[in-house]
């Protein structure tokens, strides 16, 4: 379970939760240093399973992915920040599964060790040595293949010729845009043997891993590495030789994807969670299940609080945010807040305590979704809270 010992980490540096097979029993307590997700849904939830505690001085990091948990508590830090991630190989026979079009944009297009590169579906490929004005291929030779590639049309032209023998070796890309999002295809086939291989993708602080077999299937294949740019626009994808023989450097396209949506962080069962710690980054809150969730910390800033079931307590100012609050639910409020919008659930009454202090006119707004009949929601402002730009009103 990635090295995760009891659910338990104490010690400093990050740790990096990958598999969606996790099924351990016990809370995920992070006492020092961070844990950054490698994917949606590592960490265990619903009953039978533990909380979560992230204790002052450190952090939970989403990393661009979506978790579901029971319980949340401690005062330590809740973020997010780009992640790298390589995916499943994709399979293929010819031109039309390789994914490869002229619709897509491209920064790298490159055949390696091939004295006339391939055309594929339109798509011009480059003849790639060891180096170009932005790449570089470190730790490998070339070798001159054969034509007993698995697949037809440009493909096979791809899947002829490579580089090899490199442990580790190194291609580096460059010239990227920084906070842009990307995805690396690397094509390969069946030669023979066992050819595992421990992979690596990374763009700054943020690093994807896996093992591939290229030669595990005779049926040609690419795997997609995905990774944000970082602020030098580099990224480094590194093979490590596990099985008998090294990677086998055929081809890559490297294209421009759209980024993907803010992570979503899932809160809630039957029990109550009290978080004192912060939460920052470009991330939404989903307070679930029928207890309660209180919110403490000293800096709230993020974009996005859902209310969908229970009461989300919200003692602290969310930034300037969206706060959305669904049928059979309350938020309260107990904070001064400025909010970008509050959306509330149609057939809520919503009331203000007496003697709340009040902006009448900010450049904010209430507004109102359908949801059926009898559904309910409660928005409760106590203390000396402020909801700037929200008229004393009942929707």
């Amino acid at each position: 379970m990635d090295d995760l010992v009891a659910g338990r980490v104490d010690e400093n540096g990050t740790l990096i939760l990958a598999s969606t097979a996790n099924d351990y029993a016990g809370d995920t307590i992070i006492n020092k240093g961070t844990v950054k997700l490698g994917a949606s849904q590592v960490i265990p939830d619903g009953a039978g399973k533990g909380k979560v505690i992230v204790n002052a001085g450190a952090t939970l990091n989403l990393g661009g992915f979506n978790e579901t948990i029971n319980n949340l508590s401690g005062s330590g830090t809740i973020t997010t920040s780009p992640s790298a991630s390589i995916s499943a190989p994709v399979f293929f026979t010819d031109d039309s599964g390789t994914g490869i079009s002229t619709g897509k944009t491209y920064t790298h297009v490159l055949d390696f060790a091939e004295g006339s590169p391939a055309l594929i579906n339109g798509v011009a490929f480059t003849s790639a040595g060891l180096t170009g004005a932005n790449w570089t291929l470190t730790g490998a030779n070339p070798s001159a293949g054969n034509g007993a590639t698995g697949a037809t049309g440009g493909i096979s032209t791809l899947l002829t010729n490579f580089y090899y023998n490199g442990n580790p070796a190194t291609l580096t890309l460059t010239g990227l845009t920084p906070g842009v999002t990307y995805e690396t295809h690397l094509y390969q086939r069946q030669w023979g043997g066992n050819r595992t291989q421990f992979f690596t993708i990374a763009s700054g602080s943020a690093t994807g891993v896996t093992t591939f077999d290229e030669d595990a299937s005779a049926t040609p294949s690419y795997i997609s590495l995905r990774y944000v740019a970082d602020a030098s626009g580099t990224a480094t994808i590194n093979t490590y030789q596990l099985g008998a023989g090294t990677y086998h450097w055929y081809g890559l396209t490297n294209e421009v994807v759209a980024a993907s949506a803010n992570p979503v962080l899932t809160v809630g069962d039957a029990t109550n969670s009290v978080f004192s710690g912060n939460i920052t980054g470009q991330l939404e809150i989903n307070k679930v299940g029928a207890g309660s969730l209180t919110l403490n910390g000293a800096t709230l800033d993020f974009p996005t609080l859902s209310t969908n079931g229970g009461i989300t307590n919200l003692n602290s100012t969310l930034g300037t945010g969206t706060s959305t609050i669904n049928a059979n639910a309350t938020l309260n409020i107990n904070a001064s807040q400025t909010l970008a919008a509050l959306n509330i659930a149609d057939g809520v009454e919503v009331t203000f305590g007496d003697g709340l202090p009040f902006a009448d006119d900010s450049v904010k707004s209430v507004t109102r979704a359908l949801v059926p009949e009898p559904a309910s929601a409660t928005l409760l402002l106590g203390g000396l809270a402020a909801l700037l730009g929200v008229r004393r009103r009942k929707v």
